[in-house]
């Protein structure tokens, strides 16, 4: 604990600055030869894991379980109250922000919590459907969703780079670093550092700035790595996660998590993408923000 609070006055004495993910290769000028060459690696690695198979389907159901790891889980960092250690089942549409989250037990046990366009609806047992803002459970689910469909979802981005080779617990990986709008780090996009192992072509890990975090943050400190630990293919093809480990800041040892989700009972097309969209009226964004249309 002491060492955690070292970290945080550390970040807050110099809070000012962006976290930026970039290694050297890209602080410069980007050349179209790299360029080109990230966007094969992830293409590449796209095919290899059949997420290319997402063009196929509408609709993606599963199971997500958190396991938070001390002293992380007495902090309130959960994007999902109430859901702790317990199932919830997510029904997503493919390549947007659309989703819900069922909870299966604990006090909230049926309880709906969605997001469309950007919006927030619940219903709760027994109650209508209705619109609330829910900054925590929006986070969630447009983070989630866009992890279990990373990288399919980041052919869209405006910046897709070459960003040379790196050693990680002995496996040799490809980077390709993405963002939108600008190279450099700014407020409005995240960053992405995408590891790409040179054997499976599969992407093991993630490294990435977190700009829109549901509560203040140190922004030098705005960012952590999404680790890929085990994956299955499903009936479309695509070899989805079922074991993923989220850590603060750099890389490291699987062990050192905030916390770890499990993923199971993968199943497609089961409800339509409608579902998903119970209030007609709203705009529609797909896979944009709406600060970015």
């Amino acid at each position: 604990m002491k060492n955690l609070l070292l970290i945080i006055t550390i970040a807050l004495l110099y809070s000012c600055k962006l976290a930026d993910v970039r290694p050297e290769l890209v602080k410069g000028k980007l050349s179209d030869s790299d360029e080109e060459k990230g966007l094969s690696l992830l293409k590449q690695s796209i095919e290899a894991m059949g997420y290319n198979n997402f063009e196929s389907i509408s609709t993606v159901e599963t199971t997500m379980t958190f396991d938070w790891r001390f002293p992380w889980s007495s902090m309130p960092l959960h994007s999902f109250p109430g859901a702790r250690n317990k199932p919830m089942r997510l029904l997503l549409e493919v390549g947007s922000f659309n989703g819900q989250s069922r909870y299966l037990s604990g006090r909230k046990k049926d309880a709906v919590f969605g997001l469309q366009s950007w919006e927030s609806y619940r219903q709760l047992p027994g109650k209508e459907l209705e619109l609330k803002k829910d900054p925590r459970r929006s986070w969630g689910l447009a983070t989630f969703h866009y992890i279990l469909e990373t990288p399919y979802r980041l052919l869209s981005a405006d910046v897709i780079t070459y960003a040379g080779t790196k050693e990680f617990e002995g496996q040799q990986y490809d980077l390709v670093y993405v963002t939108w709008k600008d190279p450099k780090p700014h407020k409005a996009h995240d960053q992405w550092l995408i590891y790409i192992n040179q054997d499976t072509k599969h992407v093991d890990l993630c490294h990435l700035t977190i700009r829109d975090f549901f509560m203040p943050f140190p922004p030098n400190m705005a960012m952590g790595t999404v680790r890929f630990l085990n994956r299955e293919e499903t009936e479309p093809g695509i070899k989805l996660p079922t074991e993923i480990v989220i850590q603060l800041l750099n890389p490291k040892k699987a062990k050192k998590h905030l916390y770890k989700l499990t993923f199971e009972d993968y199943r497609f097309d089961t409800r339509p993408p409608e579902d998903l969209k119970p209030f007609p009226e709203l705009k529609v964004y797909g896979d944009s923000k709406p600060d970015a249309k």
